[in-house]
């Protein structure tokens, strides 16, 4: 029998990645298939390396992350500390602007993802979950799987057994770093009539599973469309020596207006610039109807018509769109206490928990960690 493992973890962004690396920090012995339904690691936080355009790095989701409770949360601290003397992270020394309605631009920023201590990956945030699970991939004790996503579920002779159209995964133990699984949403998603996780565990067997379920479907969740924007070689910014990228956030109003949540100046080791424009789904405006490129472009050059810093772009190589399936949470929190079920041998972990950092890397950091501690019990 193939795709036998000891522990099966479905997600292959920060949090998932993050507790198959704390658990094999702590001596953990078993044999792990990290289960990921997009082309690499990062979920959220993910990059995309453009082969077509010239191997040009964007982190297309978060493109760095913030840490509000670094110094009360020893978890946390030790794992910033480990990270930055392995290089692996560094400090954000991007520059940081707010647009507001008038397309005035200032250096004033009170935008909550960019308050406490705020870090970037050295390289890229896939290429840092890389490195976080490299040792446990080299040792053959992480598999990797891309491009396969799970749609069933069952739990028999106290074992798992996952299963996506083409493969099928045996294992002793499940956590799942996607609230997939738990969500309404999955049954449009996934076509299908009932919860992933009520194949295995009908409802009412088990109150800690009926909860979770429970709080999951009483969250918000925001859903984005981002572009990638490539401009042509000879692009650049108005002021040569700038070699920090640029986050341009738009307040409230601004976003209301013009429907862009931020637009983010990635540049490359060979001075190539990347755009990334992030928007949200809200109410005033679906993002669904995404605009051509001609009309993005447009409102992209009428936004920094007036900037010191920004050329006008009147030509690009490609601009590809990422409409994010999985969703960042909003509203109510998990319990903490919720995390493990016991008797399913089911465990779960993301930013959907409640946590400082709820919504946030550092939830998912915070939930990765703290399950991390308390699971080794159960494996």
């Amino acid at each position: 029998m193939k795709n036998v493992y000891d522990l099966l973890i479905i997600g292959g962004g920060v949090s998932g990645c993050l507790v198959a690396y704390s658990l094999l920090s702590k001596g953990y012995k078993g044999e792990i298939a990290i289960v990921e339904h997009g082309r690499n690691l990062g979920g959220r936080s993910s990059s995309r390396i453009s082969l077509r355009n010239n191997g040009i790095i964007l982190n297309h989701g978060s493109a760095n992350f913030n840490i509000l409770e670094s110094n009360k949360d020893k978890l946390i601290n030790k794992f910033l500390n480990d990270l930055l003397q392995k290089n692996l992270i560094t400090f954000d020394d991007s520059q940081v602007y707010e647009i507001n309605s008038n397309l005035e631009i200032s250096l004033f920023n009170q935008n909550y993802f960019y308050q406490g201590n705020v870090y970037r990956a050295k390289n890229s945030m896939s290429d840092l979950l890389a490195e976080l699970i490299n040792e446990g991939v080299k040792k053959n004790k992480i598999k990797l799987f891309f491009n396969t996503l799970i749609t069933n579920f069952e739990f028999k002779n106290n074992k798992w057994i996952a299963s996506s159209i083409k493969e099928k995964f045996h294992s002793k133990f499940l956590i799942s770093s996607s609230n997939l699984i738990l969500h309404n949403r999955s049954l449009q998603i996934l076509k299908k009539e009932n919860l992933p996780i009520r194949e295995a565990i009908p409802e009412g067997k088990n109150k800690n599973i009926d909860k979770i379920i429970n709080f999951i479907n009483k969250q918000d969740s925001l859903k984005r469309v981002n572009y990638l924007i490539y401009p042509n070689k000879f692009y650049t910014l108005k002021k040569n020596n700038i070699k920090n990228n640029i986050h341009f956030l738009f307040n409230q109003k601004a976003e209301k207006k013009f429907g862009f949540e931020r637009i983010i100046f990635q540049k490359q080791e060979s001075q190539k610039i990347g755009i990334v424009i992030h928007t949200r789904d809200f109410n005033y405006r679906r993002i669904s109807e995404d605009i051509n490129n001609d009309k993005l472009i447009e409102k992209f050059n009428f936004i920094f018509k007036s900037s010191n810093l920004i050329n006008k772009l009147e030509d690009y190589e490609d601009i590809s769109i990422m409409r994010w399936r999985s969703s960042q949470p909003s509203g109510l929190e998990v319990p903490m206490d919720l995390q493990i079920c016991q008797e399913y041998k089911i465990a779960f972990c993301g930013d959907w928990f409640e946590s400082p950092g709820f919504g946030r890397i550092e939830g998912a950091i915070n939930s990765a960690l703290t399950l991390s501690k308390k699971i080794t019990k159960y494996l």
